[in-house]
């Protein structure tokens, strides 16, 4: 069975604070479209001048400043 996805690409932050104000937004938003309760859900975040993805199982740099995620889950009933 075909796995549908979707790419969710985050912009290039000018500065620490912009970084922190998009991660919060796009986590906010992973939550409401994934319905997650736990604050120990994989996040985005910015790190050495770079964004990742992951928690505390572990993290993906992001070269391309984007990530593909399961759209059966994001689009299940």
């Amino acid at each position: 069975m075909k796995t549908h996805r979707v790419w969710i690409e985050l912009e290039v932050p000018k500065s620490e604070d912009e970084a922190k104000e998009i991660a919060e937004l796009a986590n906010n938003m992973l939550k409401r479209l994934s319905a997650a309760e736990d604050s120990d859900e994989s996040s985005f975040f910015w790190m050495d001048n770079k964004w990742n993805y992951g928690g505390h199982g572990g993290y993906y740099t992001l070269s391309d400043h984007g990530h593909w995620f399961n759209l059966d889950y994001f689009g299940r009933k």
